[in-house]
Formats: structure tokens, C-alpha cells, sequence
């Protein structure tokens, strides 16, 4: 994104985080939070879109971010980008993926579980569409 290739047809990065407890977010805020300033200075703000997803946590930690949901940045990491409570609802993501972009080739990978991994593969089969000129998600396994 720095150097744009024009011949990159990557036109957007989808990017979940699922993490057991909060602290294993820390190493990766710098990352990010310099990615966000760096994508909103080149107007491309939308170009990464990601998504935390905290799987262990308990109603001190739920309650104390309900009460401060309305500010500017997540109270668990520094981010803009709000930190959900469990685990991604993926039929509703890769819908909402298919229906943004109903003519693309979709990478999916996964560095995670295997069950993660079964669980994603069986919904990039279930959303690609028939007809090759649609929605087709293609899965890969990192680890």
C-alpha cells in the first residue's frame, strides 16, 4: 500500500483476530494502530478492515468496555477499531463479504485450530458461488 503496484488487484484486507485474553492483543497494537494513521494519511482508510474478537473475558471487563463504548478508541486495546466480546459470527461475515463483493476471488487463511480451520473451510465451499464469475472464497491453511 505503500508503493502501490497497480497491477495488485488486492482491492481490500479482511482481518479477524481471536484471542483468549486480552493481553496477547498487545503485541500487535503498535502495528496496527501505525497501519490505521498510515491508511487514513493515504486515503485509504477502507483498505483494511479488521476485527478483534476477545473469547475470554469476564462482566468486570464487558462492563467497564459498555461503559465506555462511545468513546473514540477501545478501551481493552487503543484502537479505533472496537474490541467484540466471544467469537465471530462467521456465516454473517463471509455474507457480508460475498454480498461486498459480488464479483471477486476471496483468500481466506488461517494461522489457528484445526476446528477453526474445518469450520471456515466448509463456509468458503457453502458462500462461493456456482457460477465462477461470482463470489468464489478460497481457502488456505498457514500452520
Amino acid at each position: 500500500f505503500r508503493h502501490a503496484d497497480h497491477n495488485l488487484k488486492t482491492q481490500m484486507i479482511y482481518f479477524y483476530w481471536i484471542c483468549r485474553e486480552t493481553g496477547a492483543f498487545a503485541w500487535f497494537n503498535n502495528l496496527l494502530a501505525s497501519l490505521e494513521r498510515e491508511m487514513e494519511e493515504l486515503g485509504k482508510a477502507d483498505f483494511l478492515n479488521y476485527r478483534l474478537f476477545l473469547t475470554g473475558w469476564d462482566s468486570n471487563i464487558a462492563g467497564h468496555a459498555a461503559l465506555n463504548f462511545d468513546k473514540a478508541t477501545d478501551i481493552l486495546t487503543g484502537l479505533k477499531q472496537k474490541t467484540s466480546f466471544g467469537r465471530p459470527m462467521w456465516d454473517n461475515e463471509f455474507s457480508t463479504i460475498a454480498n461486498a463483493h459480488p464479483r471477486s476471488v476471496v483468500g481466506v487463511f488461517l494461522c489457528g485450530p484445526q476446528t477453526l480451520a474445518k469450520s471456515l473451510s466448509k463456509r468458503c465451499h457453502q458462500y462461493s458461488s456456482l457460477d465462477p464469475r461470482k463470489v468464489q472464497f478460497y481457502f488456505n491453511k498457514e500452520n
